[in-house]
């Protein structure tokens, strides 16, 4: 008869911790959101670079974002002139979790990552139309990140509860033109 693992304890000290919880923790909350993306329509896929300034409420030694279906560069990811000691996907909670050696400085500081995905399909995240234009197959990226489909595009706190400004550059080749449409009730004028 075989004998069953022992399953390892879930400790404070594990990103196991993290799994199946409905709400991301609030021990740290994104204030702000920069992205550069690199769209390639014809092949369907991006590159991307995200800064999040993030602002540490408690103390921690790990971060907690949603991702669905982007390829992470782990060794790309700092949070000031921290690296993560584990990067640990839980694909069915749709959550990365960056485990640090030491615990992270109270107040602000930026966490920076590349990233890479495809152009999905769906109206979802970040995807890929096609039209006919002047008789040949013509491509346009979209971006829907309602209800939860930021994470789709790039790594984020994608919660309602989470709101913050996001700056998006888009590089494109010389030949494509970038157009930006912004739903007026997201849209909000400072001065």
């Amino acid at each position: 008869m075989a004998v069953p693992m022992p399953m390892p304890a879930i400790t404070a000290d594990s990103p196991d911790q993290f799994r199946g919880k409905l709400r991301l923790p609030r021990f740290a909350m994104p204030t702000h959101y920069k992205l550069h993306f690199h769209p390639d329509l014809v092949s369907s896929t991006f590159s991307s670079v995200v800064s999040i300034n993030v602002f540490i409420l408690a103390s921690t030694r790990f971060l907690v974002l949603n991702v669905v279906e982007l390829t992470i560069d782990h060794a790309s990811i700092h949070f000031k002139s921290l690296e993560p000691t584990d990067v640990v996907f839980f694909k069915d909670d749709q959550i990365m979790v960056l485990g640090f050696l030491k615990e992270l400085p109270l107040g602000e500081g930026v966490l920076s990552m590349h990233f890479n995905g495809t152009l999905s399909d769906e109206m979802k995240g970040f995807h890929r139309g096609k039209y006919h234009y002047k008789g040949e197959m013509a491509y346009m990226a979209f971006t829907v990140f309602e209800p939860v489909h930021a994470r789709r595009c790039f790594p984020c706190w994608d919660e309602p509860n989470f709101k913050v400004i996001i700056v998006i550059r888009f590089i494109d080749s010389l030949e494509a033109q970038s157009m930006i449409f912004i739903s007026s009730a997201a849209l909000s004028v400072h001065s």
